[in-house]
């Protein structure tokens, strides 16, 4: 796909996004308490995101490196025995 699948509603999403964010940034150079706080949560919010993706990316591998060498147990079934199972009620006598 040489060309990708963007609607306008999307690219107009987008560009609002980042006006609004561009509007917080000149407020909080300008000294705006509030633009400033609302700044520092999302550039936390975007943080622990990337925070977290790096956290998954490093220890994926490793889970998956223990998860394939790990003896895997055979499946049974708990039901499947060798004897029948035993009788509770015992069966009528024929008469």
């Amino acid at each position: 796909m040489l060309i990708p699948r963007y609607s306008v509603r999307t690219l107009l999403l987008q560009t609002v996004a980042v006006a609004v964010y561009c509007l917080f940034l000149t407020l909080a150079i300008n000294g705006h308490l509030w633009a400033i706080g609302v700044l520092a949560v999302l550039h936390s919010l975007i943080f622990l995101l990337i925070l977290h993706a790096l956290v998954f990316a490093m220890t994926a591998p490793i889970a998956w490196a223990y998860g394939s060498l790990a003896k895997q147990p055979a499946p049974t079934s708990p039901f499947a025995t060798e004897q029948p199972p035993p009788q509770l009620v015992s069966p009528p006598e024929p008469e």
